[in-house]
């Protein structure tokens, strides 16, 4: 198979049959966006693949289980942007090391959780508009941020494991496609 394709392949169907585990935040977006920025040659292959994954992933989920018409969900920028602007930071490392990917994802889980979170914060009317609400959202949201790193490492596993599986390699290669 062309190592394109099942790269591709790896991420679309990883990507999104993660998000139907209904564990909160262990799902494959953060390996999709951190190994598309750093492995797929081009930008706007890695932003398109995230934004497909993304989108087609929210659609299944808001049409199956959630039974809500309509794509986005209000604070949708607020999970889109940071994940988006970390497949795009990643573009900056050219060589994967596991370590490297270790301390992205760390990375990942930290910006996604402010952002996101102070979306909620700001958006919902779930916390007061304090500072001492904003602190409260914060501390509420710690356990999906666990999740989010644990996912972003076991999937960044399972979607390397499956595209060299796909393309037969005997050994894992992490180069830039």
């Amino acid at each position: 198979m062309n190592k394109n394709v099942a790269l591709v392949v790896s991420f679309l169907a990883i990507g999104i049959a993660s998000r139907f585990l209904m564990l909160p935040n262990f799902t494959a977006l953060g390996a999709v966006a951190l190994l598309g920025g750093m492995l797929l040659r081009k930008p706007i292959q890695a932003l398109a693949i995230t934004l497909v994954v993304l989108l087609l992933s929210d659609f299944l989920l808001n049409k199956l289980v959630y039974h809500v018409d309509g794509l986005f969900y209000e604070g949708a920028a607020y999970v889109y942007l940071p994940i988006l602007g970390m497949t795009l930071f990643a573009r900056l490392f050219k060589t994967f090391t596991i370590s490297r990917y270790i301390g992205l994802s760390a990375l990942y889980t930290v910006v996604f959780f402010l952002v996101s979170n102070f979306g909620v914060w700001q958006s919902g009317g779930m916390y007061p508009k304090t500072g001492a609400g904003l602190m409260a959202c914060y501390v509420a949201a710690l356990p999906y941020a666990l999740n989010m790193f644990l996912g972003t490492l076991v999937f960044g596993v399972v979607i390397m494991g499956a595209y060299n599986l796909a393309t037969q390699q005997r050994k894992l290669q992490f180069q830039r496609l």
